[in-house]
């Protein structure tokens, strides 16, 4: 959807300040800024097939001058479940309430979801009838060749399809690049890798490496499928560090003017070694950098030390109670830098960030409330 000017926004005593009118903004949302808004903190309402928040609380946050907007995740077969009819209604639904407040959302769409051992979501069952090889063990998930050209071609299609309903809609903030491996995440099928590895072997898999088949058959074409799709609209690459191979696949998204993402959020990346990191990571790559989602560190207030040592053979996940828990404020001067303390600023180079929902039994609602607009404001556009 073309725009005939850039719009800016900014936030003024709590309120949103529009400062002009896109001529190109749906009717039905008169009060949405067509430009991307280049900062924000957004929600993550929607995964695994279902909405994960209530009404009233989608609501109360879409009406928060300090949550730009939410994630959306879904996977091919909610959208695609028969060939060639799209379910782009199910996205629209969920658009409509934030788009209503003047808020945006960023759309993740993947092709294989671990969760889901029987198939429902991931690919839809008609691709594999087509003759697309799946990937499956006893009790893993189904996974497609993601370098088949078969697979290559439909997936395409969707994309493409994707796009032109989507590219440059004023609701949307980005779209993340999806359809190479679980999720989002670069890692051919994660924690299920050793699994189904032979098979994935047999299927011509020869390694993270940089010149190997998965980065240059499946991950590249891909990138670029995405590119192509989505000329107006923002695309996002999920960003991993895993040696050369990743290098390799972070410097091709920059490339093309990809935002770069991290799930791993939390105490962790709330230490000045996380801060030098994420600038590290701007400066290298020269593109804009945002965390998606909180890690498993998550807000553990032990994590804030660099001196901590996790106990050997015991997970971050096993050790969460609600004794070690950090005010949201704590996380995210950690993470971006406190203007308390000016040699921390230059560290900073985040642009987006997940929301932290409120803790009750460290901060009161103002308190939570102050750390979201405290964010809004340091966050680098």
């Amino acid at each position: 959807m073309k725009t005939t000017r850039r719009i800016a926004c900014s936030f003024s005593l709590g309120f949103i300040t529009w400062v002009g009118v896109a001529a190109a903004a749906p009717a039905a949302f008169p009060g949405l800024n067509p430009a991307p808004f280049g900062k924000g903190i957004f929600a993550h309402v929607r995964a695994g097939g279902k909405i994960r928040a209530s009404d009233e609380t989608m609501r109360a946050w879409a009406q928060n001058p300090y949550i730009a907007g939410t994630q959306l995740s879904y996977c091919w077969s909610e959208l695609e479940a028969r060939e060639g009819e799209y379910r782009w209604d199910i996205i629209e639904k969920d658009l409509e309430v934030w788009a209503r407040h003047g808020k945006k959302c960023w759309l993740e769409i993947s092709t294989a979801f671990r969760w889901s051992p029987s198939g429902e979501l991931g690919v839809p069952e008609w691709v594999y009838r087509k003759g697309v090889p799946k990937i499956q063990a006893a009790g893993s998930a189904p996974y497609p060749v993601y370098w088949n050209p078969l697979y290559l071609e439909l997936w395409g299609k969707f994309v493409r399809e994707l796009g032109r309903k989507f590219d440059g809609d004023p609701r949307l903030e980005w779209v993340a690049v999806g359809g190479h491996t679980t999720g989002t995440e670069p890692r051919l099928s994660s924690k299920e890798n050793d699994l189904v590895m032979a098979q994935w072997e047999k299927a011509g898999f020869d390694g993270f490496k940089p010149e190997g088949i998965y980065l240059q058959k499946a991950i590249k074409p891909i990138y670029r499928i995405f590119r192509d799709a989505f000329p107006k609209t923002q695309v996002s690459a999920t960003y991993i560090n895993t040696g050369e191979f990743s290098e390799v696949m972070n410097r091709y998204a920059a490339e093309l003017g990809f935002l770069l993402t991290s799930n791993g959020f939390g105490s962790k990346a709330a230490t000045r070694t996380g801060r030098e990191n994420v600038r590290q990571r701007r400066e290298q790559w020269g593109a804009k950098i945002a965390y998606a989602e909180f890690g498993p560190s998550g807000r553990d207030s032990r994590f804030l030390d660099e001196t901590f040592e996790k106990p050997k053979g015991v997970t971050v996940k096993q050790m969460r109670d609600s004794t070690h828990v950090a005010k949201l404020i704590d996380i995210y001067q950690g993470a971006i830098g406190d203007d308390s303390d000016p040699p921390r600023r230059p560290f900073s180079r985040l642009s987006y960030l997940p929301l932290g929902e409120r803790a009750p039994s460290v901060e009161t609602e103002e308190e939570w409330n102050a750390a979201l607009k405290w964010a809004w404001e340091h966050l680098e556009k």
